[in-house]
């Protein structure tokens, strides 16, 4: 909740003289008063991103809101770092070390799935995995932008992870749509395993937005074809407002488990699925 406190007030346009709503008082973090150097704000997120993954890579307890959060707040943190440089061998760098980081948590997960330990359930075991492959994309994306560069790829990632198992369809995989389909796959598990969850839970639906939100960008993210494009929006969709009729009903039927902040997510899901494909389709009417 902080980081994003933080990031809303990062991004703050022209509201106030400093960019910072003028009616908001009280205490401001650190470096954030003040500063309008970019690149020192930039670094600020960085560093705050970074303390956040390092204290939840570090946590003893293992579950799956805790592996939600450290999924998510490392995909922040390596797109922050992207947008502190243009240096293409940087830029590489840093998604390195994020693939780095999500191997080695996928390979703490899938560690507690073999044992049965809690944390190790199947749609998280997916999620990490589907991270994985996210990071790998972004890589090999970025260095064919500019295949000049050193090969410094699959070969300096496993180097510099812990040894351990990888995620099956990983190693020796160059080809950009496989792995694409890889994340897919992950993606898709992750979001049925917690479709057919029978525990309701806010957590639980958090989880199952996000991963019907990332599946619907993979699955875009294959293709360019227009009819293709808008039938996995659609699909989303009504994935999302089937998961919204569900909430609702145990929400009127005064269900503990459902808050009206998680009726107030999957709405928004609905209506950002719809945004999209009507964006989609207007990008060509014909």
């Amino acid at each position: 909740m902080r980081t994003l406190i933080t990031l809303f007030l990062l991004t703050s346009i022209a509201i106030g003289q400093e960019g910072i709503p003028a009616n908001v008082g009280g205490v401001f973090p650190p470096g954030l008063e003040g500063e309008t150097d970019l690149k020192a704000i930039k670094q600020r997120r960085i560093e705050a991103l970074q303390v956040s993954v390092e204290a939840l890579a570090a946590t003893k307890s293992i579950r799956s809101q805790n592996i939600d959060f450290l999924h998510a707040t490392q995909i922040e943190l390596a797109i922050a770092k992207l947008d502190s440089t243009t240096d293409k061998k940087e830029r590489l760098d840093h998604i390195e070390t994020a693939l780095a980081t999500a191997l080695m948590t996928w390979q703490r997960v899938e560690e507690m799935r073999k044992i049965g330990a809690m944390g190790g359930d199947y749609a998280t075991e997916c999620q990490t995995r589907a991270a994985v492959f996210k990071f790998r994309v972004m890589w090999l994306a970025e260095k064919a932008a500019d295949p000049q560069q050193p090969p410094i790829g699959q070969e300096g990632i496993l180097l510099n992870v812990v040894t351990g198992v990888l995620p099956p369809g990983f190693e020796g995989e160059t080809d950009l749509n496989a792995i694409k389909q890889r994340r897919i796959e992950a993606l898709q598990g992750a979001a049925e395993a917690l479709r057919e969850s029978q525990s309701i839970r806010s957590h639980n639906i958090g989880f199952l937005l996000a991963a019907q939100i990332e599946l619907a960008i993979a699955k875009l993210d294959s293709t360019t074809d227009k009819k293709e494009r808008l039938d996995h929006i659609e699909t989303a969709l009504a994935t999302a407002l089937m998961t919204w009729q569900r909430v609702e009903t145990l929400r009127q039927a005064g269900a503990m488990a459902i808050d009206v902040a998680t009726e107030c997510q999957t709405r928004a899901a609905v209506f950002k699925f719809r945004v999209m494909w009507l964006a989609e389709k207007a990008a060509d009417p014909q």
